[in-house]
């Protein structure tokens, strides 16, 4: 990233960049990838001063709203400004359609933000010709994820309708980032432990169509979601084998993958993130990637695999306390040259070698039932889904993602992918596979059935 000229300002009351922001993933995706918190459309009902005042009063609520990334010597360092973001006013005439205010909201996504200048965030309100308004919030990636943006899409609905929110401690973000500096630049050996263990041995899976050195200017996404009794399926069963309904999709998924890659070992990257749904002071908290083996040999048992899913899943999240980043851990088994999947995914992430195998990411997201009517019964809400613009760097971090989400009740199924990479029938065969193995386990459990090949 390239920042104007500026006098160096270790001092000055600036905070290092935190240990994620540094270390979890390579450093331009996070600063070029803005997240929507809100793309909708708003009838005459709506009163803008208080949307406005509402998502003020949430970036004043987080100072990772406020940073801004400045010289620091060799490194990037932040500063939090006293002052929040400025919602822009921009009248459009006329009635535009949901598709026009989508192509406008995707022309700003797509805008790479001055981050020592602009601070992370995007705040737009239209005001539409025939009455109407449009909104559209987000922040960039190197501030909030995606379960942060659900957050502060319900914050700022709750503050506009006059709710009080949760307390957050004063300085919470600052005391986090210092804390996570003065941890020292190495894993403790738990976890270094942990990591050789359980990734030893396991392959690369390679390419099944090279990767070309152009990054792609977008991924192919479609999402598919679960019939309503095919959910419902699934969190009977989940209850019943006391695991959650994300293990399930994870279990699911993998068995899926050793199908499409074709090998029964492999890894995967998990960026589900590790918070609690009622956590109040996460803005800055970016989810951790984990490594995840996969070892699913013809003839183990489904019960016995979904178990070990289950309980290798919570023994790699109590892994992510203290010093631990994704870049630590893969430099670590790079280094020890006896995990042939995480090296590839180390020289994939932090060299510029051209990557001759899969890197594929994993990300449920589990959300609150969203309301019908979030900004009150007097105003219309339609929500627009503008296309996120993809980083470059989008291209080396990942080939083929697989993005669950639960919401309240439902389930959908999401597969974003490198269209050079996987095909149309690719992503429908691996959407299609999730799809089968879950709800045949939902449907018809057998934990002593093996697994085929």
């Amino acid at each position: 990233m390239t920042v104007p000229d500026q006098p160096d300002q270790r001092g000055a009351g600036t905070l290092p960049l935190s240990l994620h922001q540094a270390e979890n993933l390579p450093p331009g995706f996070a600063r070029s990838t803005n997240v929507p918190i809100i793309a909708a459309r708003f009838g005459a009902g709506l009163r803008p001063d208080r949307l406005i005042r509402a998502f003020e009063a949430v970036a004043a609520r987080h100072e990772a709203l406020r940073l801004r990334l400045v010289p620091g010597g060799e490194e990037l360092r932040q500063l939090i400004a006293d002052t929040g973001p400025v919602v822009e006013e921009v009248p459009l005439p006329g009635s535009p359609t949901d598709a026009e205010l989508a192509a406008e909201m995707e022309q700003v996504l797509g805008r790479r933000a001055e981050l020592a200048v602009d601070g992370p965030t995007v705040a737009r309100l239209y005001r539409l010709g025939n009455g109407e308004f449009a909104a559209l919030f987000a922040v960039t990636h190197v501030a909030a994820d995606g379960w942060s943006v659900g957050v502060l899409a319900r914050d700022i609905a709750q503050l506009y309708l006059g709710n009080p929110l949760p307390d957050v401690e004063p300085g919470y973000y600052r005391r986090y980032v210092r804390e996570q500096h003065d941890l020292g630049p190495a894993l403790t050996d738990r976890q270094a432990e942990f990591f050789r263990a359980s990734l030893a041995g396991v392959p690369a899976a390679p390419l099944r169509r090279d990767l070309p050195v152009e990054p792609a200017a977008a991924y192919r996404s479609v999402r598919r979601p679960l019939p309503t009794d095919d959910a419902a399926a699934v969190y009977r069963l989940a209850q019943r084998l006391r695991t959650t309904p994300a293990k399930l999709l994870m279990a699911a998924t993998f068995l899926a993958l050793k199908d499409y890659l074709g090998q029964d070992a492999f890894a995967v990257l998990d960026v589900s993130a590790a918070r609690s749904r009622e956590q109040v002071d996460w803005a800055g908290l970016l989810s951790k990637g984990v490594p995840v083996p996969v070892r699913a040999p013809d003839g183990l048992a489904v019960g016995e695999f979904v178990a070990g899913v289950h309980r290798h899943s919570l023994r790699g999240l109590s892994m992510l306390a203290g010093p631990y980043s994704l870049r630590r851990v893969l430099t670590l088994l790079h280094e020890g040259g006896q995990a042939p999947a995480a090296d590839a995914l180390y020289r994939r992430l932090w060299t510029a070698e051209v990557p001759d195998a899969h890197s594929v990411m994993f990300n449920c997201l589990t959300i609150a039932p969203p309301s019908q009517a979030p900004f009150g019964a007097e105003v219309e809400y339609r929500p627009l889904y503008p296309a996120e613009p993809l980083a470059p760097e989008k291209n080396r971090i990942s080939d083929l993602d697989v993005l669950p989400l639960i919401d309240g009740v439902s389930i959908s199924l999401g597969i974003t992918a490198h269209p050079a990479v996987h095909g149309d029938a690719d992503v429908e065969r691996v959407l299609s596979a999730i799809q089968g193995v879950l709800t045949g386990w939902a449907h018809g459990w057998d934990g002593d059935r093996r697994s085929g090949g």
